[in-house]
């Protein structure tokens, strides 16, 4: 009789960003995980790229197929172009003039664009793309900006005189306790995981930390990972590495 072998999953680790790659008739979406990369929805250019109304529509398709990782707190979002073509730069023109809320670098919802020259075509390509000095470096840039906005979201949070003590948690025990019991309808009031890449390499109930971020994240909780070596890692660490917190209405 035949051994009957369990599938085994692949451990796709914590989200980093969200790729776009642009060609001339579309733009494939990847997914950057810590330990992985997953493929989106392709979006298609339907017309002449010198025709202005199909090059917005178009824009306006990456948009909506950002949204999903958006709302999720993924907001690291790199565009690249091959060699020498205005692709990344043309769509960053038409979120400016269309969508500023995504780019306002005070406002919570803003998204963190870096742009990038590569010529990527497959799977393997990305793969490459993602592990070059190239793309670390620029991952390294935007993250912080992202991780600088977060914290200013929780530095507000901790000033406030008269804050909820249950509003920011930081051990990893009291977390659990809030989340397993996350009322479904909470949804529409964000609530944060952040911890840095130094509590994730030295946490030894790595199971335990992975079991409590699915289930944050299927209860609509926006996770992130924050270099220890940045400024916003450093101050995270001074509460443990890992945090909790709710913002409440008024925090901006």
């Amino acid at each position: 009789m035949a051994k009957k072998h369990r599938k085994r999953h692949s451990r796709r680790g914590y989200p980093v960003a969200t790729l776009v790659v642009f060609e001339s008739r579309r733009a494939l979406l990847w997914q950057v995980f810590s330990e992985t990369i997953r493929p989106l929805e392709p979006v298609k250019f339907v017309g002449k790229r010198e025709d202005l109304k199909a090059l917005y529509a178009f824009h306006e398709k990456i948009v909506d197929a950002l949204r999903p990782a958006l709302k999720e707190g993924i907001r690291s979002v790199i565009l690249v172009s091959p060699p020498k073509m205005p692709y990344g730069n043309e769509f960053l023109v038409h979120v400016e003039s269309h969508h500023l809320w995504l780019v306002k670098t005070k406002s919570p919802n803003a998204v963190s664009f870096g742009t990038l020259e590569a010529k990527v075509n497959d799977y393997d390509d990305v793969t490459i793309l993602v592990q070059s000095a190239q793309f670390q470096a620029k991952i390294s840039e935007i993250t912080g900006e992202e991780a600088n906005q977060i914290l200013a979201t929780l530095e507000k949070q901790l000033q406030k005189p008269d804050a909820d003590k249950d509003a920011i948690l930081y051990s990893l025990q009291d977390i659990e306790r809030v989340i397993f019991a996350r009322d479904p309808s909470e949804r529409h009031q964000p609530q944060y995981i952040i911890f840095t890449d130094e509590y994730l390499a030295s946490i030894q109930e790595k199971n335990r930390l992975q079991r409590l971020l699915q289930i944050a994240k299927n209860k609509s909780v926006k996770i992130r990972v924050i270099k220890a070596d940045t400024s916003a890692g450093e101050r995270l660490m001074q509460f443990g590495g890992i945090t909790w917190f709710k913002k409440e209405t008024g925090t901006g």
